[in-house]
């Protein structure tokens, strides 16, 4: 791969960084509520995640990782993506019943 075409990819991948997208609106709403310290532990794993993709896509190993585990893989993200829901679904739920979600006040039903 010559330097310019390293360049170019570096640059592509900036303007893509640069326009907003999901990990743009996750970081705003994670610093919102939670403050600049967490935020920047946050910032720093989407970089690390994206680093990580662009060394795997430079080498050539994203396709073979993507040939390797393609169906274990997506049924993986499948699993991990549930157990979050039903993670947050759980917590929601235990500030309901403690009622969190009324101002301290139980609503009479």
């Amino acid at each position: 791969m010559s330097i310019e075409t390293v360049l170019a990819l570096f640059t592509l991948c900036f303007v893509i960084k640069a326009t907003p997208g999901h990990g743009v609106f996750a970081t705003v709403g994670r610093a919102l509520f939670q403050g600049f310290g967490p935020t920047l532990v946050f910032i720093a794993g989407i970089m690390a995640g994206d680093l990580l993709y662009l060394v795997f896509a430079l080498t050539g190993l994203a396709v073979m990782f993507i040939s390797i585990l393609g169906g274990t893989f997506s049924a993986y993200a499948y699993a991990a993506a549930r157990a979050r829901l039903l993670f947050r679904s759980k917590r929601a739920m235990k500030r309901v019943n403690r009622g969190a979600g009324t101002g301290g006040a139980v609503a009479a039903s």
